[in-house]
């Protein structure tokens, strides 16, 4: 499974994630096995009203009395450091848990044992919570937490009631911020109850088992939209609005005049005529200058160029070359400065 991923979560015993002296965190995966795993059990006899009891996978007959909602018992379902929670980018990057209200989905039942019961109705205090749990330090930190108080309720009327049948509960967890996993933490769900109070038999005690199924589409782990496991990444540098590019960049030139338009130069680009010798009289240039031109030799009068020039220079005009002495006639003709 990617680490970012809003797919449901489906606590499975197959893979354990962490274990150890009081501890048993098997795998929330992103698909459920189908086996109806019926393994984890609590019980509790009718004196016991109000205490608590936390789910320990694969495992029979509980009866710790941990708060699932605010204790770390260290026991329940959980995804992987490597595979689940390691960015690709460690270096730079966490896994996060984006904020959203989320459902725990739980398939569970009641029954009972040992004693007479005439008619009536039991509903018991289903919780979970979910945190951040160091599996390398045995330590985590509570995220958020919620209850089903209210539903469901099994009938416990002998022949006619529904004890021992699987019924769906509801439990909203509001995580109010994104929550960023620091390194080697992982995400661990643990599921629980409250007895609250447990109906008294007419004759005999009474003992009660809780079960919880998994490996089972109906138990899982439902994200809110837009929410999930995500990774957090810092950067280096500044950004500002949304960094969107609206056209096509280019490079801006200086010009001598008007730019108007997509690059269009309304305006002439100038180049100095580096010269040797000695010019005399006016010339004027009339449209652009396509290159710098080099002259050997002495100009006097109207441009007479005693000598060859280093380059064609483009003009704007009409060029009259004369013959017999009387000069070359340049018409625009250029502005030469003594």
């Amino acid at each position: 499974m990617s680490l970012s991923t809003a797919a449901v979560l489906y606590p499975v015993n197959s893979t354990t994630v962490d274990t150890g002296t009081g501890i048993d965190i098997r795998l929330l995966d992103s698909a459920e096995a189908g086996a109806n795993d019926d393994t984890q059990t609590a019980t509790a006899t009718h004196t016991q009203d109000g205490v608590e009891r936390t789910f320990d996978p694969a495992t029979a007959g509980v009866t710790n009395t941990n708060n699932a909602n605010t204790t770390l018992f260290k026991m329940g379902w959980a995804l992987r450091l490597t595979e689940d929670m390691t960015p690709t980018d460690d270096t730079n990057c966490n896994a996060m848990l984006t904020s959203g209200t989320l459902t725990v989905n739980l398939s569970a039942t009641i029954n009972q044992s040992g004693g007479t019961y005439l008619t009536g109705s039991y509903t018991p205090e289903w919780k979970a919570s979910l945190w951040r749990y160091d599996p390398t330090a045995n330590t985590g930190t509570l995220i958020a937490s919620g209850t089903g108080t209210g539903t469901p309720t099994w009938n416990y009327t002998p022949a006619t009631g529904d004890l021992g049948t699987f019924k769906t509960v509801a439990i909203s967890i509001a995580v109010p911020s994104n929550i960023e996993f620091l390194q080697g933490e992982i995400l661990l769900l643990q599921v629980g109850l409250s007895t609250f109070t447990i109906p008294n038999p007419t004759l005999g005690t009474a003992t009660w088992t809780y079960t919880l199924r998994v490996d089972n589409s109906s138990t899982n782990v439902t994200w809110a939209a837009d929410q999930a496991i995500a990774a957090i990444c810092g950067m280096v540098g500044s950004s500002s609005g949304a960094a969107t590019a609206l056209g096509v960049s280019s490079i801006v030139l200086p010009t001598v005049g008007v730019s108007a338009g997509i690059a269009t130069v309304l305006g002439v680009l100038a180049a100095d005529a580096v010269m040797i010798g000695t010019a005399a009289g006016i010339a004027t240039v009339s449209g652009a200058l396509g290159a710098v031109a080099g002259m050997i030799g002495t100009a006097a009068g109207t441009s007479l160029a005693e000598a060859a020039l280093a380059a064609v220079v483009p003009t704007v005009g009409t060029v009259d070359i004369g013959g017999g002495g009387g000069g070359t006639t340049i018409s625009p003709v250029f502005t030469i400065n003594e």
